[in-house]
This record gives C-alpha cells, sequence and structure tokens, in this order.
C-alpha cells in the first residue's frame, strides 16, 4: 500500500524553536479569526443587497475563488 503524504520525521534542534512555534500559532489564531469576521461583515453585506443581485452572489465568490487560486503557486 502506498502513502498519499509522506511526512519526513522531525526533531526538535533547540528549544528556542518552541517560541517561534508558539508565536506562528499566536498570528494563525489571529488571522483566522480576521478572516472569520471578514466572511461574518461579507455575509451580512450581501443580505443588504436588493433581491435581484441574489443571481451574482455566487458569482462573485466564484470569481473570488478563482482569483485566489491564480496566485497559488504549484
Amino acid at each position: 500500500m502506498s502513502r498519499c503524504f509522506q511526512v519526513p520525521q522531525y526533531q526538535l534542534v533547540s528549544s528556542w524553536e518552541l517560541i517561534a512555534y508558539g508565536l506562528l500559532g499566536i498570528a494563525g489564531g489571529l488571522v483566522s479569526a480576521a478572516f472569520t469576521q471578514m466572511l461574518l461583515r461579507l455575509r451580512a453585506w450581501f443580505k443588504r443587497q436588493p433581491a435581484k443581485t441574489v443571481w451574482f452572489q455566487p458569482v462573485a465568490g466564484g470569481l473570488v475563488v478563482g482569483v485566489m487560486g491564480w496566485f497559488v503557486h504549484r
């Protein structure tokens, strides 16, 4: 059986790495909270739009995801 994801064995070289990982965790938490707030505000904005623009909302979401995907390096 082949594995889809091969994770190399990892070990800490210095205990100072834990500080970097802690800061990375805090930064990731802050970014995720900001992203969630942005989504909630965007949803509220879309709900305030006229009913005739309902068809455009999935189009706008698809365009945003497509533009984000365009810039992701392979």
